[in-house]
């Protein structure tokens, strides 16, 4: 994957990140034979839903059980249990 811009996601090794659009040829050239590490990869993606909260975008799934579950988690995003305060504050 080819990334623009800093998006949370690039600088772990998984994508190519271009900083200037005069890199975009190289980096596109390179991208043909670019083959992310296949343990950064599980690392970063473990990594990544340690810190997501259940539900889908509103946009993806507008059902009113999926707005019950994001609520959910909203709410756990604000009044943490004691255990689970580290993990978001990190």
């Amino acid at each position: 994957m080819l990334t623009l811009g800093q998006p949370f996601y690039s600088g772990f090794g998984v994508t190519l990140d271009v900083d200037s659009f005069r890199e975009v040829p190289e980096k596109v050239m390179a991208l043909l034979s670019f083959t992310p590490d296949r343990e950064r990869t599980l690392q970063f993606l473990h990594a990544a839903m340690r810190r997501c909260y259940p539900g889908k975008p509103f946009l993806v799934d507008g059902s009113p059980e999926n707005a019950v579950e994001l609520a959910r988690s909203l709410h756990a995003a604000v009044s943490p249990a004691a255990g689970d305060r580290a993990l978001i504050s990190a």
